[in-house]
């Protein structure tokens, strides 16, 4: 699901996934990871040596990392950072606070010392109006609406929060996420619907009753993405020969149009429900 792919890439900046490189590796110099998201305020790519053992201690980084905007040539340098991660481990980071734009062709591009060239490009969706929620009281439904152009939809997922009364004293904070993806209708005028069915599933997956659900709440998870979308959510840590768009090197850059906002009605009228349905 979205929250273990995006944000497990997210937290490039923190993530406990180590990478063992190839043994005996000789055509490759460096690994890139990483999701360029127009909506996020600072992107993240991960970048490393392919190297025949981790990186056991703070080794210096020896790659110059660059962004480069193909649609005019401009050149982003990234700033490294150093993670130390579980196990004594450690892994550098590039990132950069620049916007990009949509419907720009992006390549992050490392250059080794010895002028050697690992790349991956990555095409950024065009960008698309913010999903409306809202409730029909007639059917007493609750209705997500993506209006507009939307490139490649390839997440559509609320991530609920909440906590399971179990006799007398509340559950720890649960989260559980719900892709609506094989769902979302394609209704007259370009519009993309989905209706949520919260409440029932929680119910059916942990065994309780609506009176034992308390303190529901939920975020609301859109993407749209480039055609790499495909290759990165089909675990290329796991398998990092497999799925490629890395020129000279490994693993998977995409790039990507996120909206998030919290689950509840929005639309006039229904700004008071704090859920949907409102209770």
């Amino acid at each position: 699901m979205f929250a273990a792919v995006l944000i497990g890439v997210a937290l490039l900046a923190g993530c406990e996934n180590s990478f063992e490189p190839l043994k005996e590796n000789n055509r490759y110099n460096y690994s890139m990871y990483g999701i360029l998201d127009f909506s996020a305020d600072t992107q993240w790519v991960r970048v490393m040596p392919l190297r025949t053992t981790v990186l056991r201690g703070p080794v210096a980084n020896d790659a110059n990392v660059f962004m480069i905007r193909e649609n005019d040539g401009q050149i982003i340098p990234l700033q490294d950072t150093l993670i130390k991660l579980a196990q004594n481990t450690y892994v550098w980071n590039f990132w950069t606070t620049d916007s990009i734009i949509p419907e720009y062709t992006y390549t992050i591009q490392a250059i080794s010392p010895e002028q050697e060239v690992t790349s991956a490009t990555a095409n950024i969706p065009v960008d698309f109006n913010t999903p409306e929620i809202s409730y029909d009281s007639t059917k007493k439904r609750c209705l997500v609406d993506i209006k507009g152009e939307v490139d490649n939809l390839v997440v559509a997922e609320i991530t609920f929060t909440f906590r399971i009364r179990y006799g007398e004293e509340p559950s720890d904070i649960q989260h559980y996420s719900i892709s609506y993806l094989n769902e979302v209708e394609e209704l007259f005028g370009g519009i993309k619907r989905f209706e949520v069915q919260s409440i029932s599933e929680i119910m059916r997956v942990y065994g309780v009753s609506e009176n034992q659900i308390l303190n529901l709440s939920g975020e609301l998870v859109v993407v749209s993405a480039d055609s790499n979308w495909y290759n990165f959510k089909e675990d290329a840590a796991e398998i990092p020969g497999k799925f490629s768009n890395v020129k000279n090197g490994l693993w998977v850059v995409t790039g990507i149009v996120s909206k998030r906002l919290p689950y509840r009605p929005i639309v006039r009228g229904q700004e008071h429900f704090t859920f949907c349905p409102p209770k």
